[in-house]
């Protein structure tokens, strides 16, 4: 049986390793899988989040990292695919979870960027309704990475003001946003007043800074808040009744949990897609044989190639 390059965790404790491991076996002709020889994978946050406990490393010895990449079939089909253990040159897929790669989509930046950017595009796209043409987005914690995907995708779907609010001034600046604001030390201080009216709210950090924006926003109109969880997961947010009457507001989560299989794959889809349109260039791109040292990068978007 042919091998093939993986890597692997042999310690529960120490980052993946490369190892040779059996070639797995094509699927049948009447198989609803297909085998890829992976292009590309991402080594997402939420790959090393997963694999670690109170910020020590903890892991299955012998389960090989990876949940999506980009593969290519032997007749030379190319797709965006989602299956565990994608750290191999090989994978078996099922076709369910094989969605075909736009011509011109760069497979770096498809392996790279659409697991992250999901969980922004799915908030977008499923969680607002009826917003005007050129329609205004404020992003609370415009600075994380999924703060700084937002930008280019709320563009993609027709925002035409994009407000961006974290604490890094110096990293504000550097973004191409329209307008930003500081988030003050003492969230109380932060004046959300001067925004004027935003139709569109997507907040990563809820907590004390989404309570003090939502009591003093001075909205003109119907405004839809999404929250999208991240840094701000076991925060409460306290609001004066007031607040709601006073607003036309509209308050909704978007989360992992809440997508079903069809809600992925349309919104992978439409993803894949405005990808196209985005320009992006911050992939650190590493061979799938340095996986040990790639595994402590500190970068946000990493894709490896086998």
């Amino acid at each position: 049986m042919p091998k093939m390059l993986t890597a692997q965790f042999l310690n529960k404790n120490a980052p993946p390793r490369i190892v040779f491991t059996p070639q797995p076996p094509e699927p049948g002709p009447f198989s609803s899988f297909v085998q890829l020889r992976v292009i590309a994978t991402g080594l997402h946050q939420v790959l090393r989040a997963r694999s670690s406990i109170d910020g020590q490393l903890f892991t299955s010895p012998g389960e090989v990292p990876g949940v999506d990449g980009v593969g290519e079939t032997p007749r030379g089909e190319r797709f965006f695919f989602l299956a565990d253990g994608s750290f191999a040159e090989y994978v078996n897929v099922s076709m369910k979870q094989c969605f075909p790669l736009p011509p011109g989509l760069n497979p770096i930046k498809a392996a790279g960027l659409v697991y992250p950017a999901l969980a922004p595009w799915l908030a977008l796209t499923t969680r607002c309704e009826d917003s005007p043409r050129d329609f205004s987005v404020l992003i609370m914690g415009v600075t994380s990475a999924s703060g700084r995907l937002t930008i280019p995708l709320a563009r993609a779907i027709g925002a035409k003001r994009v407000i961006g609010c974290a604490t890094d001034n110096g990293v504000l600046k550097t973004l191409d946003l329209d307008d930003y604001i500081i988030l003050q030390e003492k969230v109380e201080s932060t004046n959300f007043g001067m925004l004027g009216h935003v139709h569109v709210i997507v907040d990563y950090l809820y907590g004390p800074a989404t309570s003090h924006l939502l009591e003093t926003l001075q909205p003109s109109g119907k405004m839809q808040y999404i929250h999208v969880g991240g840094q701000g997961m076991k925060s409460n947010i306290s609001l004066h009744a007031s607040v709601l009457n006073r607003n036309d507001l509209t308050m909704r989560g978007s989360a992992e949990s809440t997508w079903d299989e069809q809600t992925i794959a349309k919104g992978i889809v439409g993803l894949m897609q405005a990808l196209l349109f985005v320009d992006h260039e911050e992939i650190l791109v590493k061979n799938l044989a340095d996986a040990g040292t790639a595994w402590d990068a500190t970068e946000d978007w990493i894709v490896m190639l086998p």
